[in-house]
């Protein structure tokens, strides 16, 4: 009831010809083709039966979540330097990395796949240098494999991890990380202390965009994969350009669909478990009907580096606020780093 009354109070105007364009655009579609996978008015299941009673279908599905899912952790692998390193570099060379970040997510993913169709074939770049060299006497299977659909949906997905990582993490006061180091902090330990725990939203942001757009795509699985490799987008497109079967086409969309909102919303519940974010602010959510499952969820987060976090700096405003001689302990930290390691009353 106040969502209503904050939308009523709210000047809603200006947005109503976006949402009439996503509304024509691609909710009516979407719900359409839904409505022909259950064959309305006469509302069966027969296309999602037929789809389940095939084995092909079911395996073809199980390898979209897996080659998704791989994916999007090597592109989180890859990604995570890459943004840091953008985030350290200095503005010249900051510029021209994003420049390069950019260039290929501007490029056509189906010129991006045959320029991996080129590199990675019999007679591709990679094996005519092996040849050319005498290290191989024949070609090797780069292509038309698990390794090559990799490579060409990370190659596509890569840009879409690294710019939000490095917008959250250009956005963290690198004074956080100088403070730990002044205070006798290791390198690494400030950094996955202090620093890590603070890009969590930019990870996660990137993860969740990589992983459902991953499980549509079917340009880099078609043509740089082989038969068993097969992923649900590629049986869509394929049934697309056969039969144009409405119904069966609707049902494996919609279960792809299914798939996609139930990771969403997975994302979410876990976000309302753990409301406080990484600066500890906690924010007001609604109360669980499952107060053990809760309660179980926090106390497994406070495992992680957002938990570890919090309790270093629990510690910390302990110690800055006790009393002592001459003061409190947060009036010397106020000292310059040479004099607060050289004074022999903090050991």
């Amino acid at each position: 009831m106040l969502t209503l009354q904050k939308l009523t109070r709210a000047s809603v105007g200006p947005t109503i010809p976006a949402h009439c364009l996503l509304l024509f655009v691609f909710a009516i579609p979407i719900v359409q083709l839904f409505l022909k996978s259950i064959n309305a008015p006469a509302f069966y299941l027969a296309n999602y039966e037929t789809f389940f009673m095939r084995p092909a279908n079911v395996r073809a599905l199980i390898q979209t979540i897996e080659i998704s899912v791989v994916a999007t952790v090597i592109c989180a692998l890859i990604g995570y330097p890459t943004a840091y390193l953008i985030t350290v570099a200095s503005k010249q060379f900051r510029t021209a990395l994003v420049i390069l970040v950019l260039i290929p997510y501007l490029t056509s993913a189906l010129a991006r796949t045959c320029a991996w169709v080129i590199v990675l074939g019999d007679h591709g770049l990679i094996n005519n240098l092996l040849l050319y060299s005498g290290i191989i006497t024949s070609p090797l299977p780069l292509i038309y494999n698990r390794m090559a659909i990799y490579i060409g949906m990370v190659h596509i997905m890569l840009p879409i991890m690294i710019l939000p990582l490095a917008s959250v993490m250009l956005g963290i006061d690198k004074s956080l990380v100088a403070s730990a180091l002044s205070m006798g902090a290791h390198p690494f330990s400030a950094f996955w202390r202090v620093f890590s725990p603070l890009n969590l939203p930019g990870l996660r942001s990137g993860e969740l965009l990589v992983l459902i757009l991953s499980l549509q795509l079917s340009i880099a699985p078609a043509a740089l994969g082989g038969l068993r490799d097969a992923m649900l987008s590629t049986f869509i497109a394929a049934e697309v350009q056969s039969s144009f079967n409405l119904g069966r086409i609707g049902a494996a969309s919609s279960i792809l669909l299914a798939i996609a909102i139930a990771i969403a919303m997975t994302v979410h519940a876990v976000l309302r478990l753990n409301p406080a974010g990484p600066q500890g602010n906690a924010a007001p959510v609604r109360r669980s009907r499952f107060p053990e499952a809760v309660a179980l969820a926090r106390h497994l987060t406070e495992l992680g580096p957002v938990g570890r976090a919090r309790a270093g700096r629990r510690i910390f405003t302990a110690l800055a606020t006790r009393p002592v001689s001459g003061g409190t302990w947060g009036s010397r930290l106020s000292y310059s780093p040479n004099s607060f390691f050289s004074s022999r009353e903090w050991w």
